[in-house]
């Protein structure tokens, strides 16, 4: 008998799918087993005990980091605190995950542009960096190992960095997506003027466009409007909303007062 996939594996795979869909990846149209890429360049696929994501149309180093990027992020929201991943990538990838600050969960070697995501022995997920369609696959089975936890996602935003802006930007998106956004990443070259075409034609809300010295500029497609700000203000908005999520005006701290009757706990 083959596996069936059972309610802990799918528990996994909704919360991948928040991880994949806060970057901005799409559900794939599948024909006769054949994906569909001629206009969607984030895609995600699931297939009962298999879930992948790629990225079609790009092959540029940021992209590719990209994808390394969104299975760590999956892999740790699904409880695998102990990530470690074997990359062979080029130093100009390497040098973009040590700008996100993602250096931390990986081994670089020499080898084939491929990468593998263990848990202890297991292996959870295995990427390909090599070929057209950059892409990465998760066990299904090997991840039932962890319990998965759920985000939401709201409206779409898309980062676009300057020149040596990469981790800042990225450090934005990645702040943004832990407060509960759905933001993706400009990973093609091209102007800011490339990026709010794309923005346009996939239905993307606004633009947040990074500079090197850390300002800032928010554009809203809808009505063009733009808000300038910096790095250390943005994301300290971000940061004091989480603080502040659940607060209440009873007076008692909560972290440390439990006999406080306000129904704040």
């Amino acid at each position: 008998m083959g596996y069936r996939i059972c309610s802990r594996e799918k528990d996994i795979m909704s919360a991948m799918w928040n991880v994949f869909a806060s970057f901005g990846y799409k559900d794939a149209v599948l024909t006769d087993g054949n994906t569909d890429i001629n206009s969607i360049k984030r895609l995600a696929v699931d297939n009962d005990l298999e879930c992948s994501i790629m990225i079609c149309g790009s092959v540029s180093d940021k992209a590719k980091a990209e994808v390394v990027s969104v299975a760590i992020e999956a892999a740790l929201a699904v409880g695998f605190e102990d990530l470690k991943i074997e990359l062979s990538c080029s130093r100009a990838v390497a040098d973009i995950l040590y700008l996100y600050s993602l250096d931390e969960y990986c081994s670089f070697k020499e080898g084939d542009y491929s990468f593998v995501g263990y848990s202890g022995d297991e292996v959870i997920f295995k990427g390909c960096l090599s070929s057209d369609v950059i892409s990465c696959d998760f066990d299904l089975v090997a991840c039932a190992k962890a319990d998965a936890y759920v985000s939401t996602s709201v409206p779409e935003t898309i980062v676009y960095t300057e020149p040596e802006a990469d981790g800042i930007g990225y450090e934005i998106a990645y702040t943004m997506r832990l407060s509960g956004c759905l933001v993706t990443t400009y990973v093609q070259e091209g102007s800011i003027n490339d990026c709010e075409k794309y923005a346009k034609e996939n239905s993307i809300g606004s633009i947040i466009r990074v500079f090197a010295d850390g300002k800032i500029q928010i554009k809203e497609l809808g009505s063009d409007s733009i808000t300038e700000t910096d790095y250390n203000t943005f994301v300290g908005y971000y940061e004091d909303a989480d603080e502040h999520e659940h607060a209440c005006d009873c007076g008692h701290d909560h972290d440390h007062d439990h006999d406080c009757d306000c129904g704040c706990h």
